[in-house]
């Protein structure tokens, strides 16, 4: 945060980190971080977890990644409990060195929500800069702010006005022109595969002179985007 300060919230890389409420306040709340170290944050960088949350195989889920760590959001598979599901990430690249990004790993209950609608705190957004659209995941809204999370982990504030909800089950399949985040900002592609259990969608596009492949996950997949320049 003192960094933040100094350089500016776009510059800054910031980590969303699963931790605990301690002492909530008006404007600003103590934490206890994993680790177990209070820090005081201010509440509109406080993603609230709703506790209780029931699931099933299907749901989209905003979480803390149970075996690393950082924001995720991820897809329940079979295996679990409504209460302490198993589920699959969807950020996590799918050839993530961890091999995470192709394996169901165990939530803790209360430590995950069910998404429930494109627009909420904890889905993706796409936003209009000049000739492209940047992927932001959303952490903070009012109805006409947006507080973004981008690519490198600067935070942005936006306008609603500037930016498209991105679907959490984008309606494709083969064939049908999608775009997907490349470098935080989306790229056109054409899908290969749609695996709706694992919530990944396989596709190619082209960047630069290369033609490519990459898997992305639901959330992460938008729709109805203008077309822009390959990059």
């Amino acid at each position: 945060m003192d960094q933040a300060l100094e350089r500016g919230s776009e510059t800054q890389p910031f980590v969303y980190y699963g931790a605990f409420m301690e002492a909530p306040g008006r404007a600003t709340s103590t934490i206890r971080t994993l680790p177990g170290r209070l820090e005081a944050l201010p509440n509109s960088l406080i993603i609230p977890i709703r506790r209780g949350e029931r699931t099933r195989p299907g749901d989209i889920v905003l979480t803390n990644w149970a075996s690393g760590a950082g924001l995720q959001r991820a897809i329940v598979v079979d295996g679990g409990s409504p209460e302490a599901p198993r589920a699959r990430y969807l950020d996590l690249a799918y050839d993530h060195p961890s091999g995470w990004g192709n394996q169901a790993d165990a939530l803790p209950a209360n430590t995950f929500h069910r998404l429930v609608r494109p627009g909420e705190v904890g889905t993706s957004v796409a936003c209009r800069q000049e000739d492209h659209y940047e992927h932001y995941v959303l952490v903070h809204r009012t109805q006409e702010r947006m507080l973004g999370l981008s690519f490198a982990g600067g935070l942005r504030i936006l306008s609603a006005s500037d930016c498209t909800d991105v679907p959490l089950r984008p309606p494709a399949k083969p064939g049908d022109a999608v775009f997907v985040p490349i470098t935080g900002v989306f790229t056109e592609a054409k899908v290969t595969r749609v695996d709706s259990s694992a919530g990944r969608i396989a596709v190619d596009y082209r960047f630069g002179k290369e033609q490519r492949e990459g898997v992305f996950g639901f959330t992460n997949v938008a729709t109805g985007l203008k077309s822009t320049a390959a990059r």
